[in-house]
């Protein structure tokens, strides 16, 4: 069993350097978003690649919309044991509010 785990980073070298680190600990599913050309066609797209590999749409769209504006989403795919490795990487590299309400359940 996976779990989807995302953090959102306001430097592409946040970014690069959380998911370069997920890669090099052995994490084959790693996903990183930056803002695509201008446009909402362009917007669209990026919704479209993250409903795909792990988010709804109605979280996408929040995700989308941060990336626009310069923000850089990182998503993995952990295993169930993997998660909080996963959770502390990401976390090292400083990352912002996403924007997207989290779960009290």
């Amino acid at each position: 069993m996976t779990q989807i785990i995302s953090r959102m980073f306001a430097t592409d070298d946040q970014a690069a350097k959380a998911s370069a680190e997920l890669k090099q600990r052995s994490y084959q599913h790693v996903f990183r978003f930056s803002a695509p050309a201008e446009g909402a066609a362009a917007i669209d797209e990026l919704v479209a690649g993250m409903t795909k590999v792990f988010s709804p749409v109605s979280e996408a769209k929040i995700y989308a919309e941060k990336i626009a504006k310069g923000s850089h989403l990182v998503a993995v795919h952990a295993p169930f044991s993997g998660g909080h490795r996963a959770m502390w990487v990401l976390d090292s590299y400083d990352p912002i509010d996403a924007g997207v309400p989290t779960s009290t359940s």
